[in-house]
């Protein structure tokens, strides 16, 4: 019986935590796609994506990152932050910003937070010749 080689086995374990895409672009896609799917699961709305991808090198591990605004209650917010935090894939909160999405609403009603967030990752280019 053969053995791996211990550096092999390290890095099956950590490729399997980046995003694997053709491309920079798709993997900001795919990350994107991750982000919407907490955001949908954490009761969070999201209203704009905006896509970044560093493309302009030819490598094969790329950073991306996705900026998103949308809005939540204080809830809905933490439980967005765990899934993204509990999420298979590696990834990590750069920016967050919060604030009232309506600062004169009445007192009755339960607060909407605006919420900008942008998720950066890593993503690796895997080449569909074989």
């Amino acid at each position: 019986m053969r053995r791996s080689h211990p550096f092999k086995l390290a890095w099956r374990r950590s490729i399997s935590s980046i995003l694997i895409a053709p491309s920079p672009t798709a993997g900001a896609a795919r990350l994107a796609s991750l982000i919407a799917d907490a955001a949908d699961s954490s009761r969070v709305k999201l209203i704009a994506t905006q896509l970044r991808a560093d493309s302009a090198r030819a490598v094969s591990l790329a950073r991306v990152s996705v900026r998103i605004t949308a809005l939540a209650d204080v809830a809905g917010l933490l439980a967005f932050l765990r899934a993204l935090e509990e999420n298979d894939v590696l990834m990590a909160v750069e920016e967050l910003a919060i604030s009232p999405s309506d600062p004169a609403a009445a007192d009755d009603r339960p607060e909407v937070l605006r919420v900008e967030v942008v998720v950066a990752g890593l993503t690796h280019a895997q080449s569909s010749k074989l």
